[in-house]
């Protein structure tokens, strides 16, 4: 792989540890790693308000909401992603390494070799038991916040790429972190990594 520069996407069901797993691959690679906080880096960029704004990322729009003027769009979430999307091209030109969690990573670094796609996923019990945990919410909580959270995700990731956001064919490293825990999973994204 070229140690110039790296780039890993790692597209996650709620409750996986795909946002620790994305925290862990960064940390030891001493890259930066773009997820939740994607949005107050944009904003800054750009000069928009976070709070007003960060209700809206990596959420579904409603099309009752929905009002296009040409190309444009009325809806909170495409000025989002659209901001998002040029913020991370930017860092692509640029030659930076960076791990993205979420966020139609996979799509953006797609064609950027060297460039890693993963999907983390995990058996229900799994994540409903560190939702509960993280979240300090009761089981059934738990449950409607995951298929919540990953409808969402779903639809997000739908809108803005080609393919089934939970399709295997999308991404190069599809993993059950459930099986190995949420850092030995991180290795061997890592060694996945080293050996591309």
């Amino acid at each position: 792989m070229n140690k110039n520069r790296i780039l890993i996407s790692i597209s996650r069901e709620f409750g996986s540890g795909g946002h620790e797993i994305g925290k862990i691959i960064g940390n030891k690679l001493g890259i930066p790693v773009y997820d939740a906080d994607l949005l107050r880096k944009v904003c800054e960029e750009y000069g928009y308000d976070y709070d007003e704004w960060k209700n809206f990322e990596e959420t579904p729009r409603s099309l009752f909401l929905t009002r296009a003027f040409g190309e444009f769009s009325s809806v909170p979430q495409d000025h989002i992603a659209e901001m998002e999307f040029r913020y991370i091209g930017k860092k692509i030109e640029e030659g930076k390494s960076f791990v993205i969690v979420g966020r139609c990573g996979s799509k953006m670094i797609k064609e950027h070799a060297p460039a890693v796609r993963a999907f983390v996923w995990a058996d229900e019990d799994f994540k409903i038991k560190r939702i509960m945990k993280r979240h300090n919410v009761e089981n059934d909580e738990a449950f409607q916040m995951m298929k919540k959270k990953d409808r969402g995700r779903r639809m997000y990731t739908e809108r803005f790429s080609e393919g089934r956001w939970d399709d295997p064919k999308n991404y190069d490293v599809y993993i059950n972190s459930g099986k190995l825990g949420i850092h030995a999973t991180a290795e061997l994204l890592l060694e996945y990594v080293e050996l591309g």
